[in-house]
């Protein structure tokens, strides 16, 4: 005994399978996107195996505070007038570093914007920082401690002090 089915076959539509397939493509295509690291392009390392601090006369000392506020050479400075304030200190010696000290509880977005106000640079004039470095607690200790105060006048010192 057979039975009928009425002589027409049964058809799944693809298209809403096609189209449920696409979305799902795109869905992965961009949480991939999403999740590409992100972050400062930080170069380590060179020849040495200890980097030392520049001379005091041949740095410009940049402090982020806890407040999210910027001490350039022992004197406040706003955000907005960051960049203007370190060309005219560097001036066209582009070999002269930018010492950027972040106290421990200083906003991490803050030292974000900072680095990248300063790498990104004036492109109105042509300036942007080309050394900048960022010392250890270590560093800033025992440099404060060779010159017998703190570089960066903010109390840098004093938190690296506190620092084993």
């Amino acid at each position: 005994m057979r039975l009928r089915t009425g002589g027409s076959r049964a058809d799944i539509p693809a298209a809403p399978a096609a189209a449920l397939s696409l979305l799902l493509v795109l869905l992965v295509g961009l949480s991939a996107s999403f999740s590409s690291d992100r972050g400062l392009l930080v170069r380590i390392g060179g020849k040495t195996g200890h980097a030392t601090l520049p001379e005091p006369a041949g740095a410009v000392f940049l402090s982020v505070l806890p407040d999210a506020s910027l001490v350039l050479d022992g004197e406040p400075v706003p955000f907005e007038l960051l960049l203007s304030r370190v060309e005219s200190k560097i001036g066209r010696h582009a070999s002269r570093p930018v010492v950027l000290q972040v106290t421990d509880d200083a906003p991490y977005a803050m030292m974000v914007a900072v680095v990248d106000r300063l790498a990104r640079g004036n492109t109105a004039t042509g300036f942007r920082v080309r050394r900048l470095m960022v010392p250890t607690h270590a560093e800033i200790r025992d440099w404060a401690r060779a010159l017998g105060r703190d570089p960066f006048g903010s109390g840098a010192a004093a938190v690296a002090e506190d620092q084993p």
